[in-house]
């Protein structure tokens, strides 16, 4: 480590702990000894953890709602001590917050509504990419299709999630604040298109196929994995299948490779 970056870590760790006075001796003296080192380092701590503090609330309203105020900034306070800002860009630096949640609530309602609203968040920010165009799959013979390779777009993720968090959001965006969470698997894909950010709830059926191209299947070697899967209804799988793939190259959840 570079002298330079020791200084940076010692500085992190003060204005991110109050009991830290590692600085100090390093803060140059100011004329007339005016302004005190301690007092200039507080213009830094203050402004840096409320900045920090705010970044990470704005990811979570429905959180924020969901477990109330006085816990929510409690774990948000705690995240910003125990989380350094390393990241050029202060709207990624909330992604943590939500493996952050994982090891201090047990609380799996809680945890599952801050997965997809951290997905939501990020999706937002992650690189684009070209999605597929539906002239490209109109030109494929059924074996060309068979072992086409889809890529998912760049800015997406699939989620498989043990509360409604979905169900719960809409009602919280529409205001209806008497909703609660319950368990109720929701299967989700979160994709940005049109640079907007799209929440897909999935069917089983659909999901599995998805999740089996994802992972770098071929269409036919997904098709046939979900069909093996016990959870999946085969016949609903046959008659939906035109359903989903129109709705695939709609939505854009495939980039054009």
């Amino acid at each position: 480590m570079t002298n330079y970056e020791s200084q940076l870590t010692i500085f992190s760790d003060a204005i991110t702990d109050s009991v830290s006075k590692k600085i100090l001796p390093l803060i140059k003296s100011s004329r007339s000894e005016i302004f005190p080192e301690e007092e200039r380092l507080k213009v830094y701590t203050e402004g840096y953890i409320e900045r920090l503090c705010k970044a990470t609330k704005s990811d979570y309203p429905t959180l924020e709602h969901y477990l109330g105020p006085n816990q929510f900034d409690y774990l948000v306070n705690q995240y910003v001590k125990h989380t350094k800002s390393i990241i050029w860009d202060l709207n990624l630096y909330p992604y943590q917050f939500c493996e952050f949640l994982k090891n201090h609530i047990d609380n799996q309602s809680g945890i599952d509504l801050a997965i997809l609203e951290s997905a939501i968040a990020e999706v937002f920010w992650l690189e684009d990419s070209i999605e597929l165009d539906a002239a490209s799959l109109s030109a494929l013979s059924m074996e060309q299709l068979s072992n086409k390779i889809f890529k998912p777009r760049s800015a997406l993720r699939l989620l498989r999630l043990e509360y409604n968090a979905n169900d719960y959001i809409i009602a919280f965006r529409q205001q209806q604040l008497d909703t609660d969470l319950i368990k109720q698997e929701q299967l989700l894909c979160i994709v940005r298109h049109n640079n907007e950010v799209q929440r897909l709830v999935l069917d089983k059926e659909e999901y599995f196929i998805i999740n089996n191209l994802f992972q770098g299947k071929s269409f036919g070697e997904a098709l046939d994995s979900a069909t093996e899967r016990a959870e999946c209804d085969i016949s609903a799988l046959t008659h939906n299948l035109s359903i989903y793939i129109t709705r695939w190259i709609s939505t854009g959840i495939f980039q054009c490779i």
